[in-house]
């Protein structure tokens, strides 16, 4: 099991956050409960990558917000997945996007080291 992934069932367990791993499923989530997607574009084995994601699902206000107003997913960028063609093109990793129902960015995406204050700002 890929010790991310293994990482992500832990926080949850322990934080509460939902965390999804198939964007289509994500999207179809978002719209079904009216929020918006949250998309943490990683790379696998990176340790940025890891960071990133542990800081986001560790820190409690964080991690609450997201669970209120969004539906979270994992992607890695060797994945073979329909998801938006801007996020094709990322080369920076961690890369983190924030898009409404129609798929369509809502804030600055947030590249490299993911600030927790710019995650709360864009869902406030």
């Amino acid at each position: 099991m890929n010790k991310l992934l293994l990482l992500f069932i832990v926080c949850v367990s322990l934080f509460g956050m939902s965390v999804g791993s198939s964007y289509e499923a994500a999207h179809r989530q978002a719209l079904a409960e009216g929020k918006i997607l949250i998309v943490l574009l990683a790379k696998r084995g990176d340790a940025a990558s890891k960071e990133a994601l542990a800081k986001i699902i560790s820190d409690k206000n964080t991690s609450k917000l997201i669970e209120k107003k969004a539906v979270f997913v994992l992607i890695f960028e060797d994945d073979k997945q329909s998801y938006p063609i801007e996020m094709l093109y990322t080369d920076i990793f961690p890369s983190l996007f924030f898009l409404d129902k129609n798929e369509l960015f809502i804030c600055d995406g947030l590249r490299g080291d993911i600030k927790l204050a710019k995650i709360q700002k864009c869902l406030r």
